[in-house]
């Protein structure tokens, strides 16, 4: 299924990841060094370029979870857009995406976030299915969008949490 031009990630000029992975770098030895103030500061500076909120310890060891241009494009990208009229079917093609492993899958799996209110939506594609069954696209779909928050009595007040989940999705029977 092919998905709207507004779910699809945006090309990145080769560029800008470059100018991104060397800064990348430079606040990874910045952190290796133990020059902690100028790495935040770094970090700051790279935040304002790029309009994310990422951390030092974002930075620190990368490559051992992503090569240096997945995190500058990923970087590069503005964030996934809410999109309020997204269907089940495009959830669904999101997840797909997501579960095999396509190259844009940080994309994708930000994308889904951003637009479904399951606060574990990722637990849902990769968790332990029963029997080591792999999880459908259209049950990670379905249950994201079911999932509702409920807030406490005392949210009504003013005082309190924020929400109470509603008993989440489970692929496990209940007895």
């Amino acid at each position: 299924m092919e998905l709207r031009p507004e779910l699809l990630p945006l090309p990145v000029p080769r560029e800008r990841v470059e100018q991104l992975g060397a800064q990348i770098d430079r606040i990874a030895e910045l952190i290796g060094e133990g020059r902690m103030p100028e790495a935040r500061q770094a970090v700051t500076t790279f935040n304002k370029q790029t309009g994310h909120r990422y951390e030092p310890t974002d930075f620190a060891s990368y490559w051992e979870s992503q090569d240096l241009e997945e995190i500058a494009t990923n970087a590069a990208r503005p964030a996934p857009p809410k999109v309020p009229d997204i269907t089940r079917t495009e959830l669904a093609e999101i997840v797909r995406r997501i579960m095999e492993a396509d190259p844009e899958a940080d994309y994708y799996l930000a994308l889904l976030e951003a637009n479904v209110v399951h606060p574990h939506i990722s637990d849902l594609i990769y968790c332990s299915w029963p029997r080591s069954r792999p999880a459908r696209s259209s049950q990670c779909s379905v249950s994201s969008v079911e999932f509702r928050r409920w807030p406490f009595p005392a949210q009504r007040r003013g005082i309190g949490p924020t929400f109470r989940p509603q008993k989440a999705f489970s692929p496990w029977p209940t007895r």
